[in-house]
């Protein structure tokens, strides 16, 4: 299972392939008085991960897809808004946004690293980054760091102006 805080005080939670968002979710006495938002369609096997980029939510699954999740603003309510129904060739294991603003990266449990332009959702760059799962990215700046079941973790620089990755190097985990 899953938990993830999203812009604001809305907080989306897994269970299985499942994603259910609490909207002002401020206290534990808020969470009495607020109605869960269920999102529709599910995914097909369990969510593995999850991500937050402006107004959108990003869910990763064992089915392979990200699916990408828009708020209505005057409403509250979400809509699946698009859906990368062969986004890796396995599970998508790990996600997170860029500072860019534009653009997600996801990763598989087969080590690979792909970026996504979270508007259109095209992919915009991919590398095979590790020899096993990526089970975890983080982003600051142009900097991406992964780790893996490789027992590595790799820095990676991203220039969303060429739009590919090198390997910053990497250090046993």
């Amino acid at each position: 299972n899953q938990v993830h805080a999203i812009q604001g005080a809305s907080v989306a939670m897994t269970s299985m392939n499942n994603i259910t968002v609490l909207d002002n979710a401020t206290d534990a006495a808020s969470l009495e008085e607020v109605t869960p938002h269920k999102m529709s369609p599910p995914h097909y096997d369990k969510v593995l991960s999850m991500a937050s980029a402006g107004s959108y939510l990003f869910s990763g699954s064992r089915d392979y897809s990200i699916k990408r999740w828009d708020q209505n603003v005057s409403n509250g309510e979400w809509t699946l808004g698009n859906s990368i129904t062969s986004a890796h060739a396995t599970y998508v294991s790990a996600m997170a946004s860029l500072d860019d603003g534009q653009s997600l990266i996801s990763a598989s449990v087969k080590g690979a690293l792909k970026v996504w332009d979270i508007d259109t959702c095209k992919l915009t760059g991919e590398v095979s980054a590790h020899e096993a799962s990526v089970n975890a990215i983080a982003a600051s700046g142009n900097q991406i760091f992964t780790a893996s079941s490789d027992k590595t973790v790799k820095v990676w620089t991203y220039d969303g102006a060429r739009r590919n990755s090198k390997d910053g190097g990497s250090r046993p985990a």
